[in-house]
């Protein structure tokens, strides 16, 4: 996973009005989030005759699922036919002395051969 820029670590007060960190290890998982939707919406909406902003729903669920190569926070995000985002990671993550520390890391192919064990 890809981490702020030391410069947005800093700048993180100024910014966005809360400390760096405040929302702890997801904070960046909820920007690239925020951005493939927003990214989708900029490329399936339209604007009325009195100017207002009309998304399709089934528009904007195609255009989020045919994202690919996205160039996030945490990395290059691709979704799938059903919406799933991103590589399938998973962190488990603790906090020691206040700070959040990756514990274990579980890859997509981790999460399969769990899925195939258990028979799902």
């Amino acid at each position: 996973m890809l981490l702020f820029s030391r410069h947005s670590r800093m700048n993180s007060k100024k910014t966005f009005n809360v400390p760096y960190n405040d929302y702890g290890p997801y904070q960046t998982h909820g920007f690239d989030a925020a951005n493939v939707i927003i990214n989708a919406i900029a490329n399936i909406s339209t604007v009325d005759a009195s100017g207002n902003l009309k998304v399709n729903r089934e528009a904007l669920i195609k255009a989020i699922r045919a994202t690919s190569n996205y160039k996030g926070l945490t990395g290059i995000i691709t979704c799938n036919s059903i919406g799933e985002c991103g590589d399938g990671t998973i962190n488990i993550y603790q906090i020691t002395n206040g700070e959040w520390v990756t514990r274990q890391t579980y890859t997509g192919a981790d999460m399969a051969k769990f899925a195939a064990a258990v028979g799902n």
